[in-house]
């Protein structure tokens, strides 16, 4: 009795899915999309005034809290990096994730 209830569920729901149309319808693993190139860094002046306040009191933790200050000219995109050296380290290897509480605003406004 258990089998034959069974065997009529499956193929109740076979059913449903062959009127569906989506009984033959596997779709294959996709690959991602692209992501679009971005230039290597170049060792150019920069045309406007950076300013950097670092506030290094919180020795008890190793705590260095920085606030830069990068002017940009005009509108569109804008590509930010990672430092590739981190402090501490003696090679451009440092461990990323003791970067942290990054904010970007432009405007007054965080931006997303």
């Amino acid at each position: 009795m258990r089998w034959a209830k069974a065997r009529l569920t499956a193929a109740s729901a076979a059913a449903m899915m062959a009127s569906a149309g989506l009984a033959g319808a596997q779709t294959q693993p996709q690959p991602a999309p692209e992501t679009p190139a971005i230039a290597p860094p170049r060792d150019v002046p920069y045309p406007g005034v950076v300013r950097l306040a670092v506030d290094a009191t919180d020795l008890a933790h190793a705590i260095f809290s920085v606030r830069e200050s990068v002017p940009v000219q005009g509108q569109g995109p804008i590509t930010l990096l990672y430092p590739r050296w981190l402090p501490g380290n003696h090679s451009p290897s440092g461990p990323i994730d003791k970067l942290a509480g990054l904010v970007v605003t432009a405007g007054g406004r965080t931006v997303a």
